[in-house]
């Protein structure tokens, strides 16, 4: 995916956090459960950090996909779509 859209600003700041790292937040509730059920406390502490930076990942990507779009005119959300 990064190779197709290396030169489309928009597509960049809205697929890749809104999409690609939006999925490993839906994908870690059944992984962090996982590592609890096996006894894996340092893996459940490690995901929670990962967690918490994807989701500022997300966040700035949003920003930057809504900035992205204001400049040529676009919804975001219909674009992103």
């Amino acid at each position: 995916m990064a190779e197709r859209i290396r030169d489309d600003l928009l597509a960049r700041v809205a697929l890749v956090p809104s999409t690609l790292q939006a999925r490993g937040l839906d994908a870690s509730p059944a992984l962090k459960a996982k590592l609890v059920s096996i006894g894996n406390a340092r893996g459940d502490e490690i995901l929670d950090l990962i967690l918490r930076e994807e989701i500022g990942h997300v966040v700035t990507g949003n920003r930057w996909s809504a900035w992205a779009c204001a400049q040529r005119g676009l919804d975001p959300v219909r674009t992103y779509a």
